[in-house]
């Protein structure tokens, strides 16, 4: 099998649990549209950097400003690993992010801006982020491992199904809810000054029915596109030249 042949599968896994999980879904859409808020206005961009500077107590020249500063990253549907970098993004400069979007909505009354502040501002919509940051370097990594040269028939069944059990033991853990939780706090690393986000009961059942919906997709959706193939794969591994002894080995 091809490499760009199972690497594609894998993106139109990952692509499908997040269409599976409509909360997912949407916090792809929030993020597009937040790049999008940022992509053509230097002047919102240039309050955004202003935004972190003062957030992380800096006073800098206009030419170190931006090796300071960071940019909204895109969140591109159709190159699905780009989704990690947008939620890199955004868990590391939430703060920025959601004080930014309430100074636009304040005081320029920014329509997009204030919606995007009220979805964001969200329990549910931190955790997703958490959830999402912890899960796609795991598909990442299998995706990476069958970049490198050729896909061998024994190589895709035990990637998959280290993936899934990664995957499951995250959902079991819990370790990315209680990570937020503990970042939300007053003094928390993503306490943002005038404005809370609620850690309600009836929030955190939510999320954690989140995290266990979608590993459960993920899970699914990881087995489905290899399913018909695997069965059929696996009588020639036997043919897998990295399995071969090395010409040089001793036989009894």
């Amino acid at each position: 099998m091809k490499k760009w042949c199972v690497c594609h599968r894998l993106a139109l896994a990952c692509s499908s649990a997040n269409d599976t999980v409509k909360y997912i879904s949407e916090v792809e859409t929030n993020l597009r549209q937040l790049w999008s808020l940022f992509e053509n206005s230097n002047k919102k961009t240039a309050l955004y950097a202003k935004v972190q500077m003062n957030l992380n107590s800096l006073d800098v020249s206009e030419n170190t400003r931006k090796a300071v500063t960071r940019k909204i990253q895109k969140a591109c549907r159709t190159r699905w690993l780009s989704l990690g970098k947008a939620v890199k993004s955004l868990r590391q400069d939430y703060p920025a992010v959601l004080a930014t979007l309430k100074l636009l909505d304040d005081d320029h009354h920014n329509a997009a801006a204030k919606g995007l502040f009220m979805r964001l501002n969200t329990f549910k919509f931190v955790a997703a982020i958490y959830i999402l940051n912890q899960v796609i370097p795991i598909l990442d990594a299998v995706s990476k491992t069958f970049q490198k040269g050729s896909v061998t028939f024994s190589h895709i069944a035990p990637n998959l199904a280290y993936a899934k059990m990664k995957l499951k033991e995250e959902a079991l853990s819990h370790r990315v809810i209680t990570e937020a939780v503990q970042d939300l706090k007053p003094n928390g690393r993503l306490a943002v000054r005038g404005v809370e986000v609620e850690v309600s009961r009836q929030a955190m059942a939510e999320v954690n029915n989140l995290l266990h919906q979608y590993v459960d997709a993920l899970v699914h959706d990881l087995d489905e596109p290899f399913q018909n193939s695997l069965p059929l794969f696996s009588p020639f591994t036997v043919f897998d030249p990295l399995l071969l002894p090395s010409p040089d080995s001793q036989h009894s």
